[in-house]
């Protein structure tokens, strides 16, 4: 959970430098390119997520996994999960 976090407080660091403008071209092209890996790695740890609350909501005896409606933590509204 640390290093989700981590990742995302790294990638929001990013968004706010590239949206700013200020850095040359090759610098604003390593950013894109550590917040393009950032993303990956949260991507993939979500993934590992959905994958372990699918195992244990099969193993308590359901055969359907139902969608979680997953909320932003500021807004407290839901996400779009198909992103």
């Amino acid at each position: 959970m640390a290093q989700r976090k981590k990742a995302l407080r790294r990638l929001e660091e990013i968004v706010a430098r590239l949206e700013r403008g200020e850095d040359g071209l090759d610098k604003m092209v390593e950013a894109f390119e550590e917040g393009t890996e950032l993303v990956r790695l949260c991507n993939r740890r979500l993934d590992e997520i959905e994958r372990r609350i699918e195992q244990l909501v099969r193993r308590n005896g359901r055969d359907e996994v139902e969608p979680l409606n997953i909320t932003d933590d500021a807004t407290h509204q839901p996400t779009d999960s198909s992103s």
